[in-house]
């Protein structure tokens, strides 16, 4: 996949949601403290809803996809 016209790999998170929303956005977030946005490991991260309150968490946490 593609972001700003980069190339970038695609993981799929298998149960995301066992791992607090908050640490996710450490890593996932352009101001997290071990971001790596922008940086040559970046990544597109999907990650696994199983109920409607793990969707507000995957934005919370920055994952990619709507």
């Amino acid at each position: 996949m593609t972001r700003e016209g980069k190339s970038l790999p695609v993981f799929y998170i298998y149960d995301s949601y066992r791992t607090p929303a908050a640490s996710w956005r450490e890593l996932l977030s352009k101001k997290g403290n071990i971001s790596i946005r922008d940086t040559d490991i970046d990544s597109i991260f999907l990650g696994l809803v199983v109920d409607m309150n793990h969707k507000y968490d995957i934005k919370r946490a920055n994952f990619d996809g709507e």
